[in-house]
């Protein structure tokens, strides 16, 4: 079966950054914006993606954002 996120989303931010794909907010289909954040590692070499995980929440929903890796945080 194929390896997928905790729950659909749409519009989600998407990150790269540390060896790991990240995927933060997006919105629901009832198009209610998430806080949540899932990662999973990235294997540059072959494209293959590990298991996700859930992190900590972001401090506010939110779909369509941006994110930028600086240093070892996401902002």
């Amino acid at each position: 079966s194929p390896n997928r996120l905790g729950q659909p989303r749409r519009r989600p931010t998407v990150a790269h950054a540390f060896g790991f794909l990240y995927v933060l907010g997006g919105a629901n289909d009832d198009q209610r914006a998430l806080a949540d954040v899932e990662l999973a590692r990235f294997d540059e070499a072959n494209g293959a993606v590990g298991s996700w995980s859930k992190l900590d929440p972001v401090p506010a929903p939110a779909f369509g954002a941006g994110v930028v890796a600086h240093g070892d945080r996401l902002y």
